[in-house]
């Protein structure tokens, strides 16, 4: 069994600092676009006239009902595929989602590019964490 070990402090990192500088940005704006609907709140509610069941649905449920489930899975199956391709689709899927909503016509519009937006972030937090894991073990 092969294992990779450390000899000494003149080594280096095992993990690059950019990949883990890289990872905490995307972190970061996963972080940013979760909020867009708390801090357009006003402007959503008047441009499409939204209920206040609505904006609260479009703020919580629309996001966590699938980021949960695929965290869940992803955190599960997730190590069995190629991380860099799972973060890249993620980043794809996100960029698309956010995109949708951004020119959304509709509140079901909406609500389903924040369904897409949760179910993209859901795979990143746990597959960065495996990168982490991989590139620094114990």
């Amino acid at each position: 069994m092969s294992e990779r070990v450390r000899q000494g402090p003149d080594e280096g990192p095992l993990l690059d600092f950019p990949i883990v500088l890289l990872l905490a940005a995307g972190h970061f704006m996963a972080f940013v676009d979760r909020a867009v609907p708390s801090v357009y709140a006003p402007a959503f509610k008047a441009g499409f006239q939204l209920t206040d069941t609505q904006l609260g649905a479009l703020q919580g449920p629309a996001f966590v009902a699938l980021y949960t489930v695929a965290t869940l899975v992803t955190g599960h199956r997730g190590h069995r595929l190629p991380r860099g391709l799972l973060l890249a689709g993620s980043a794809a899927l996100w960029t698309l989602a956010t995109m949708a909503m951004a020119f959304a016509q509709t509140y079901a519009a909406l609500f389903a590019s924040r369904l897409v937006l949760g179910l993209a972030q859901a795979v990143c937090a746990p597959t960065a964490l495996a990168v982490i894991v991989a590139g620094a073990p114990a």
